[in-house]
This record gives C-alpha cells, structure tokens and sequence, in this order.
C-alpha cells in the first residue's frame, strides 16, 4: 500500500475513493506494548527456568544495562584509572535507576585498582634502573 501525500489542493476525482477519506486510512500513531510473555519472545521461558513470575521475569529483562559500567571495563585495557572513575559513576547511576552491571561496575573498579597500582610500580622500577644505573 503506497501512502498518497498531496503537495496542493487536489481535484476530487484524484482520490483512489470517493467520499471522505476512511478511519483507517490515517495511519495510528505506534504504541509500546507492555512486556508479557505473549509480546516477548522467550520470556515465558525465561520466567519458568528461574523459578520467577513472569511479571518479574519481564522487568529484569528489560532493564539496560550500564554504560558507564561497560566503559569501565573496556578501558580497563586502554586507562585503568579512568575504569576506576566510570566504575564509581556507573554504581551510582545504578543505584539511582536500577539498571543492570553491578557487578561489571564494581569488576572494574577492582581491577582498575591492581592494574593502576602495577602501573605505579612499574613506572617507579623502570624510574629507579634508569635514574640510578648501576656502577661499574
């Protein structure tokens, strides 16, 4: 079905109908559905592999997870301070809204930590061969 968009006033043996234009022919605006086993595919599922209503099923599933407890981890590899500091922003987004990746949050935290402090120690080595090398 091809949607007719008319630029100008049109002549009135241009419609594909006579008479005023159908109820259904003007497209509704989309709704969300609310989620429920019949609008979700795998959702019954979900809920009766974890012992869950599928109502509670639902809200877990449906929640986002984290970005800031993402970029912790992703620049755990690039900066590890900095997965510190968006580790302790995605934990408290999470508190704040309820989303998911807590534990990616808290993951990122910790090993940004150890890997901050290997940092530090082995710039301090490298420091101390190369400041004071070794007399002969």
């Amino acid at each position: 079905m091809s949607w007719y968009v008319p630029l100008g006033p049109e002549p009135e043996d241009a419609r594909p109908w006579p008479g005023p234009e159908p109820e259904d022919a003007i497209p509704k605006p989309l709704r969300a559905e609310k989620a429920s086993p019949s609008t979700v595919p795998g959702l019954a599922y979900a809920a009766r592999r974890s012992g869950a209503s599928t109502r509670t099923a639902a809200a877990v599933r449906l929640t986002r997870i984290n970005v800031c407890s993402l970029l912790s981890l992703v620049l755990l590899v690039l900066c590890p301070p900095a997965a510190i500091v968006f580790g302790g922003l995605g934990l408290r987004q999470i508190r704040r809204s309820g989303e998911r990746g807590f534990g990616l949050a808290v993951f990122g935290i910790a090993a940004g930590a150890l890997l901050t402090l290997l940092l530090a120690l082995a710039v301090f080595v490298l420091f101390v061969l190369f400041a004071f090398p070794p007399q002969q």
